[in-house]
């Protein structure tokens, strides 16, 4: 079933609602964009080594065409940074998430500050602001859904730009390539359940206001770097 409205704001509170306490609501949105952005960028990363992998053979002769020319995908996505990697610690994962999206912004010009604007090892006072249970409570609520190429509402994220593979102005799903990821339309706020009594203030969810974010803009456009 693909990710449609009620799910993403059932998705985003819970997301919000791990991180509530050490990270004030303003900055709510520094921790969870950037991973949501991570883990739609490797999904769709993911598909297209799917899609090469039919047409070539092999997925280690897909990767290794990727990996020589990333022109033949959206978004080169490093191996520490995939998702599956990022998903499966639980140890130094601060430090692994920091170092999974600078290395994806290394290797993507386009998304130097933009995809590793937070520093997930983070500390104040000499405290880490966000320890390695909560970031891991955190990622494995983000791995609820995918995001991948057919796994979301076009409405919600888009489409995301063409690969120079595919052939006319097509956008991926579903064409329409200039449709930004979502561009103008905020990420819903979440009304809490009545009688829950516990949830987090007003403004969690809407600490997330826009879903036409840098990251999200990459994501839409029709034209590749």
């Amino acid at each position: 079933m693909k990710l449609d409205l009620p799910a993403l704001e059932s998705w985003l509170w819970e997301a919000a609602c791990v991180i509530r306490g050490p990270v004030d609501a303003p900055k709510f949105k520094d921790y969870i964009l950037p991973l949501i952005f991570l883990k739609r960028v490797s999904d769709v990363f993911e598909d297209e080594i799917r899609d090469m992998e039919a047409e070539f053979g092999t997925r280690q002769k897909a990767l290794k065409l990727a990996d020589a020319d990333h022109q033949l995908v959206r978004f080169f996505i490093p191996e520490k940074a995939r998702w599956a990697e990022v998903a499966k610690r639980t140890k130094g994962v601060g430090e692994h998430l920091t170092d999974a999206v600078r290395a994806v912004a290394r290797v993507n010009p386009r998304l130097q500050g933009v995809i590793d604007i937070t520093d997930f090892n983070a500390t104040t006072s000499g405290q880490r602001m966000l320890d390695d249970d909560r970031l891991t409570s955190l990622v494995q609520i983000l791995n609820q859904h995918r995001l991948g190429l057919e796994d979301v509402e076009k409405d919600i994220c888009g489409s995301p730009p063409p690969t120079p593979r595919a052939e006319g102005n097509r956008g991926g799903v579903g064409g329409g390539g200039r449709e930004a990821c979502g561009a103008g339309r905020p990420i819903p706020v979440a009304a809490p359940p009545p009688d829950d009594q516990q949830s987090p203030p007003a403004g969690v969810c809407s600490s997330l206001e826009t879903m036409s974010t840098p990251q999200n803009q990459l994501l839409g456009e029709s034209e590749k770097r």
